[in-house]
């Protein structure tokens, strides 16, 4: 965590991904192993690694990786947990669990798909979205995401050509 965290300056924080229990290491010893190395977040993949991280006492924020469908924001609220999201019928259902519950903002991340295909929305629609999404009452946007389609691949030009987009697309 600290080397990371070194090359990607005081200003960035960088995130311990504990999805499948941690990839069968134990999800809360992990995750606190890394958040005492310097990890500043969690991440991971279903509402429900989310869930047993806080019953396991782990108070750091949390990033839901994954898809959350609307029905799930008011558990994404209680458990005060990040959502990953790509359509304004999570964003709205968010806002609204949030004001609700009387815990607003919820907390979003916008997923953006640069070529994996799973999860977000296409590039050139995003900075639209997140201008919709900031007015949206009760959600605080925490953070935009994508994961690149050829991230470990030996030759990196691909990868540089989705950070290009997304910078050109004002992301």
């Amino acid at each position: 965590m600290r080397a990371a965290q070194a090359m990607v300056g005081p200003r960035v924080g960088v995130m311990a991904v504990i999805k499948a229990n941690a990839y069968g290491h134990g999800a809360a010893p992990i995750s606190r192993a890394a958040l005492a190395a310097g990890a500043r977040f969690l991440g991971v993949a279903t509402l429900s690694e989310a869930a047993q991280l806080r019953e396991e006492g782990i108070g750091a924020p949390i990033l839901v990786l994954g898809y959350t469908p609307p029905w799930q924001a008011e558990a994404i609220v209680r458990h005060d947990v990040a959502a990953s999201v790509a359509t304004m019928d999570v964003v709205s259902a968010l806002g609204e669990a949030a004001s609700r519950l009387g815990r607003a903002p919820a907390r979003l991340h916008v997923k953006v798909d640069t070529g994996m295909g799973r999860l977000g929305m296409p590039a050139e629609s995003a900075l639209g979205f997140v201008r919709r999404a900031s007015e949206v009452p009760g959600v605080e946007i925490e953070g935009i995401f994508t994961h690149f389609a050829t991230a470990d691949w030996a030759d990196q030009t691909e990868a540089r050509r989705q950070l290009a987009q997304l910078a050109a697309r004002g992301l």
